[in-house]
């Protein structure tokens, strides 16, 4: 880890009212303490750790995370080009300081170290369990620029106002209760003009493939033979309920959902009208690789799900007129902004 304090962009996360200063430096890291209230932060292992509650770590299962999830060498490659698109499709040169949160095992780090053009990538994350194992991936790449650490809590981001050109997190905001507070800490981080690229579900169209699954389970009731064996049916059960479930999420108690990892979707007016209320000048969400219509949209997402869950996607062809019948009914809203499931909401400063 570079010695980012010479840069003068942290700040103490207890205070928040000033810098850190080295405090002392022995063979297992360095220590930093705040010149205004005396808190003390640890880097060791080239990690600096500024989490002011260091006992909670990720539910999600580390050691099979990459295999559950996809995350190859490929799939690194293929994020880091799709997150500088985006911002050069914005009109902004991909090059400068990015800051990830919920940086995990570091999918789209690697990519950015590896791949990319930006001078400095500061990465974080809450759990050290993935910490460790993103420390361990960096280590084995020819990285093209400069990684830093962090172990933080993306809801308070512990740095100077506008210290960086971009903030970035792919799958992290569904899983914060409170993710409002972090897209507000990542507005307040930005330089003038810097733009924060979230990837996260979508519930707009989630919502569209609830209620495909749904109407294809009622009619698979009346089947003479059902395409579906129980299993499967029961699958389509619980997609049906999905969106419904995670709205309900976002309208309770949220303080409640501590133990529950994937709490949220997204709606595109939601996060539209936040956006405006956090001050930023301009929101859109992209959907790389969709096509227009949500009909495809919708059965590309089942087809998706089906996969992952080992069912043959070939036994949602006698209902293709569900699909079809989504796409006359919003094919139209759809041409002006098609949706994928997962698709990456843009916010510029």
């Amino acid at each position: 880890m570079g010695d980012v304090l010479d840069r003068g962009i942290l700040v103490c996360p207890a205070c928040v009212t000033a810098t850190l200063v080295v405090q002392q430096d022995d063979a297992t890291g360095r220590g930093y303490s705040c010149m205004s209230c005396g808190h003390v932060c640890r880097e060791e292992d080239g990690v600096l750790d500024l989490r002011l509650d260091a006992s909670f770590d990720t539910l999600l299962d580390v050691e099979e995370y990459d295999a559950a999830h996809h995350v190859t060498d490929g799939s690194a490659r293929i994020l880091s080009r799709l997150y500088s698109d985006i911002v050069t499709g914005k009109g902004k040169a991909a090059t400068g300081k990015v800051l990830e949160i919920g940086a995990g095992s570091g999918n789209l780090t690697c990519g950015l170290a590896e791949h990319s053009e930006f001078a400095e990538i500061h990465c974080s994350d809450l759990s050290p369990a993935f910490m460790r194992l993103l420390c361990q991936r960096i280590k084995m790449l020819s990285c093209r620029n400069t990684v830093h650490f962090y172990l933080l809590d993306a809801n308070e981001l512990p740095f100077v106002p506008g210290s960086f050109d971009f903030v970035f997190g792919h799958s992290i905001l569904h899983h914060l209760a409170h993710f409002e507070r972090a897209i507000a800490a990542a507005y307040r981080v930005l330089k003038p003009g810097g733009i924060a690229v979230f990837g996260e579900p979508v519930m707009d169209t989630n919502a569209l493939i609830s209620l495909a699954a749904g109407t294809i389970r009622m009619m698979e009731t009346v089947r003479p033979v059902p395409a579906f064996t129980r299993r499967e049916q029961a699958i389509l059960e619980v997609v049906a309920r999905r969106s419904a479930e995670k709205r309900a999420n976002m309208e309770g108690d949220r303080d409640a959902l501590r133990q529950i990892e994937d709490k949220f979707m997204f709606a595109l007016a939601d996060m539209r009208y936040l956006a405006k209320e956090l001050g930023f000048s301009d929101f859109d969400c992209i959907s790389p690789h969709v096509g227009k219509g949500y009909g495809a949209a919708v059965k590309a997402g089942l087809v998706q799900i089906f996969r992952q869950c080992a069912i043959d996607p070939a036994k949602l062809d006698p209902y293709q007129a569900v699909f079809e019948n989504l796409e006359l009914t919003m094919g139209p809203v759809a041409d002006r902004h098609p949706v994928g499931m997962f698709s990456y909401f843009v916010f510029v400063k």
